[in-house]
């Protein structure tokens, strides 16, 4: 499938880099990337894309890739980068899909554009920092521990550690990639972390911290400050994916999201981790989100036969 590149040029300045696939008049798929990372689109993906008719959008959060920095956003702010590049690409309304960090994104973009947002899936997404009745911090790897403490204490405290991570990250081959990701690999991610999958996640991270990390530090500053969502206020269909095994977000989070969201459908999978999650799971969430768009046009068509374009 071809991808065409685009950047985006939004109102106050700043520039979102976007990666397109797919035809142009498809229901369309917003993809939000993890941390740190990058819109590139694993194959797997656009695979899955392509068999379900889908064009799939995805873009470079702030500070990442080809997206100026916005330092001191919040997770709030992708519902307006959502809006932006729909207008300047002249999309309707999307389904949008989270992967780890991206979750909250997506999230944030169903609580917000309920009339551009049709639905919303998210797999091995975090909950908010400050989640009522949620122990953040349970079950995490002592890495992302010491990184989200690091978090609270503010930008100086973050930015040289992430600087110096990013540093090692550009530095790695294959083989060293699944190496320094050990501590954060339970038994299903090790069996799917393998040297094609290791060379696809240091693409991404080449391109998202090219320029340094600092859409690394403005993700985390976000993660444990107010998201600026009131997940409670949901409307759109939401389904939550989590492994059992997950070392790098616990699934606690899931249950607290499905928990949180009216409505929301849970898929807990107990032979999943973090990785085998998000690169061995696709068509099933692919699956669910071309449902949720073909419903949400039949309802249009229904209530508008016009739009139909009889």
């Amino acid at each position: 499938m071809t991808t065409r590149e685009h950047d985006v040029r939004l109102a106050d300045g700043r520039t979102l880099r976007v990666q397109d696939s797919g035809a142009t008049q498809a229901p369309t798929v917003v993809f939000f990337h993890g941390t740190p990372g990058c819109g590139l689109l694993h194959d797997r993906w656009l695979a899955a894309a392509a068999a379900a008719g889908l064009r799939l959008l995805a873009y470079d959060r702030p500070g990442y890739g080809g997206s100026t920095p916005q330092p001191d956003h919040t997770v709030a702010d992708a519902a307006a980068a959502v809006a932006a590049l729909g207008a300047q690409l002249q999309v309707g309304r999307v389904a949008v899909w989270g992967a780890s960090g991206g979750g909250p994104h997506a999230l944030a973009c169903a609580a917000l554009l309920p009339d551009r947002v049709v639905a919303a899936a998210v797999a091995a997404s975090p909950a908010p920092y400050d989640a009522p009745g949620l122990d953040w911090f349970a079950g995490l790897a002592e890495l992302h521990v010491q990184r989200f403490k690091l978090a609270l204490a503010g930008r100086d405290a973050l930015q040289p550690v992430l600087a110096q991570s990013a540093q090692a990250l550009l530095a790695a081959d294959p083989a060293q990639l699944i190496a320094l990701s050990g501590p954060v690999l339970s038994p299903p991610d090790r069996a799917v972390f393998d040297t094609d999958l290791a060379a696809f996640l240091l693409a991404v991270f080449r391109d998202g911290l090219a320029a340094g990390a600092e859409g690394w530090v403005e993700d985390d500053l976000a993660f444990v400050a107010a998201w600026g969502v009131a997940l409670d206020k949901v409307r759109v269909p939401v389904a939550v994916w989590h492994g059992e095994q997950d070392l790098d977000v616990p699934a606690t989070h899931g249950r607290w999201l499905a928990g949180a969201i009216p409505g929301a459908a849970l898929r807990l999978l107990p032979d999943d981790g973090h990785v085998s999650l998000i690169f061995a799971r696709e068509r099933e969430v692919v699956g669910w989100l071309a449902e949720q768009l073909r419903r949400a046009a039949e309802q249009t068509v229904a209530h508008d036969p016009a739009a139909s374009g009889a």
